[in-house]
């Protein structure tokens, strides 16, 4: 799913929403911070699940504050529920390349 305003894909942060609410965790907490780097800042995400800590493997641009967060949704999902990251076994979609 994307924010159709932004075309920011959500597909990390949804299957992250998903295992908690599975797992009867209270939803993700998501804190973005910023480092000043000579005349741009960058930005990182950490995201907080059930009392544990992630954070997002990579710094971006202002612009891309959204990333940062499904960077952090990404590391945790596939630390709590790797079978989550698992390709079905259904085959590939049309278009996909092996």
């Amino acid at each position: 799913m994307s924010d159709s305003t932004l075309g920011i894909k959500k597909v990390w942060r949804m299957k992250l929403q998903f295992y908690c609410d599975k797992s009867g965790f209270p939803s993700p907490t998501y804190s973005t911070f910023s480092d000043r780097r000579g005349g741009r800042t960058a930005w990182s995400c950490s995201v907080v699940v059930h009392g544990t800590t992630f954070h997002s493997r990579y710094w971006f641009d202002g612009d891309y504050v959204e990333n940062a967060m499904e960077d952090a949704a990404e590391v945790a999902i596939k630390v709590l529920d790797p079978g989550a990251c698992q390709p079905s076994s259904g085959g590939n979609f049309p278009g996909t390349i092996d």
